[in-house]
C-alpha cells in the first residue's frame, strides 16, 4: 500500500484514462481551508491546484480525452441563495439519510460545472437550487449522470455535456444516487434503497434504465460504487463486515461474491480502479486525516457468504 498525499483533508480521487495523472478534491491546506480541486502527476509525485472558487468543490472527473474536467461546486449557490436555510436531514428510513451521512451530515447546495483541464473556461452545466452533484462521464464523453434534490429525494439524472437535455434517468419506481458508467457504456450502477429500508443496495441496469438487477444482500450501507476496466467487478465502501466502519469491498457483476479488500483502522472510502485494473484508489483516515492510497488488487480473498445470484428488481 502506498499513501499518495500528506497535506490537508483528500477525497475522492479520480485517475486520468492514461493512468498518469489523479484528479481529486482537497481541503484544510494551509493556503485554503475549503475544498479545491488538485491533480497530482504520478509520475515526479508533483500536485497542481486547479481550482480557485469560492465555495466547496468536489467529485472531480476526468473527461475521456483528458482536455476537460467536470465538479461540482457551492460557488454560485453561495452567492445567488446565501440565505437558504441548511437542508433538514432525511429521515433514517430513506436512501437520502445514507447520502447525508456520506457529505457530513447536510448536502451541499452546489452546482455542476465543466472546465478545460486546467481549471479555466469554466462552464455551469446546472441552474437547480439545491444538490446537483456526483457527476459522471459516459465513456464517449457525450452524457453525465449525476445526483439531483431538485424533485425532493436524491434522484439520477443524465445530461449533455453542454448541460441541455437535463431528465431523470430511469432506475424503475425508485430513487437513487451516485451513478457511474461502466467502461463499455451499456451499464450504469447506482446506490439505491430497498423496500425492506434496511441500508443502501448496489444495483446495475441498462444504461437505458429497464430491468434492475441488484448485487448486494447485506443490511448495511453500500456506497460510491466504481466498475473495473473489464466491466467484471464493482469497488464500493459501507460497512458490510465491520459495523460502524467503513471499508472497500468487490463484488462480481452477477452478485455472487462479495469479497473485502481493506482492513485495520480507520475509515476506507471512494474507491476507483487504476485504468489498467492492477490498482485500486482510495481514501482512508487511517492516519488520523483523510488521504489518497493506492494498493494492488487482489480478486482472490474468500466470498463474505456463499455466493448467491444476483436477483432481479423493479425497485
Amino acid at each position: 500500500m502506498e499513501q499518495l498525499t500528506l497535506v490537508g483533508e483528500n477525497r475522492q480521487g479520480q485517475f486520468s484514462r492514461d493512468g498518469k495523472e489523479i484528479i481529486f478534491q482537497s481541503a484544510r491546506r494551509p493556503e485554503q481551508l475549503n475544498a479545491q480541486i488538485y491533480i497530482l502527476h504520478l509520475d515526479g509525485m508533483k500536485e497542481k491546484r486547479i481550482t480557485f472558487n469560492d465555495g466547496e468543490d468536489s467529485w472531480p472527473q476526468f473527461s475521456p480525452d483528458g482536455k476537460r474536467i467536470v465538479y461540482a461546486s457551492t460557488t454560485d449557490e453561495l452567492k445567488e441563495h446565501p440565505d437558504s436555510p441548511a437542508p433538514s436531514p432525511a429521515p433514517s428510513t430513506t436512501p437520502a439519510s445514507t447520502l447525508y451521512e456520506y457529505w457530513g451530515g447536510k448536502l451541499p447546495d452546489e452546482e455542476i460545472y465543466e472546465s478545460d483541464a486546467d481549471g479555466s473556461h469554466i462552464t455551469r452545466l446546472t441552474q437547480s437550487v439545491g444538490f446537483d452533484g456526483e457527476p459522471d462521464f459516459s465513456p464517449d464523453g457525450f452524457r453525465i449522470l449525476f445526483t439531483t434534490t431538485r424533485a425532493g429525494q436524491p434522484q439520477i439524472f443524465v445530461m449533455n455535456n453542454s448541460g441541455a437535455g437535463q431528465r431523470k434517468w430511469k432506475t424503475g419506481d425508485g430513487d437513487g444516487f451516485q451513478g457511474v458508467y461502466s467502461p463499455d457504456g451499456k451499464w450504469v450502477a447506482w446506490v439505491g434503497d430497498v423496500a425492506d429500508g434496511k441500508g443502501t443496495q448496489i444495483f446495475v441496469s441498462s444504461r437505458y434504465g429497464g430491468q434492475v438487477r441488484r448485487l448486494t444482500r447485506e443490511p448495511s450501507v453500500h456506497l460510491t460504487p466504481s466498475w473495473s476496466p473489464d466491466d467484471r467487478v464493482i469497488l464500493f465502501s459501507g460497512d458490510v463486515a465491520t459495523p460502524s466502519q467503513s471499508k472497500i469491498y468487490a463484488v462480481d457483476v452477477d452478485g455472487s461474491c462479495v469479497r473485502q479488500l481493506t482492513s485495520g483502522k480507520g475509515n476506507d472510502r471512494d474507491p476507483r480502479f487504476s485504468p489498467d485494473g492492477k490498482m485500486i484508489l482510495f481514501a482512508s483516515d487511517r492516519s488520523g486525516s483523510n488521504q489518497l492510497y493506492l494498493e494492488n488488487f487482489i480478486d482472490s480473498g474468500p466470498c463474505l457468504k456463499a455466493p448467491t445470484a444476483a436477483s432481479t428488481s423493479k425497485l
